[in-house]
């Protein structure tokens, strides 16, 4: 039921084109992990304070402010590697494998630069947890892209 082209989904972090009605691909769906990212980061998205009654007219304020917000006022404020990530997904093709592999090292190159290092050590881990901080994060996300051990030999 609902409004004609309406969608059964969260219209604030999936993607431009399942906002659509289009069908999703892996593209969408890194979309969508990029917003939630952002989105725990942040605390917030640019889209996020729109608030109008009509379920409809909302889902559509939404969708025009995600097409006009660039790669970076969406990750400003954010390590640069955010940024190189959401271009990244933007170009991929409907049909087009992500590699997971540059994105898990775009992950890790980000810890380095905020002097982290991949330890495996989550917050919740531990007893006394430390500071929230992106490069916390970032690592925990580098455990939640697929694992593809050879990801070359898999992709043949």
């Amino acid at each position: 039921e609902g409004y004609k082209g309406f969608n059964r989904h969260n219209t604030h972090f999936s993607s431009c084109n399942v906002n659509k009605g289009y069908d999703g691909s892996r593209r969408d769906d890194l979309q969508s992990w990029l917003y939630m990212i952002v989105y725990f980061l942040k605390g917030t998205l640019p889209w996020k304070k729109i608030s109008v009654m009509n379920e409809y007219t909302r889902e559509n304020r939404i969708l025009e402010m995600k097409e006009a917000t660039t790669n970076e006022e969406l990750c400003e404020g954010l390590p640069a590697g955010f940024q190189q990530l959401g271009k990244y997904i933007s170009s991929l093709k409907f049909t087009e494998r992500p590699s997971y592999s540059f994105m898990k090292n775009l992950l890790r190159d980000m810890l380095k630069v905020v002097g982290e290092e991949f330890d495996s050590v989550y917050d919740w881990m531990l007893v006394i947890p430390p500071h929230h901080s992106p490069a916390n994060l970032v690592e925990c996300l580098t455990m939640h892209l697929p694992m593809i051990p050879n990801e070359e030999a898999f992709l043949k």
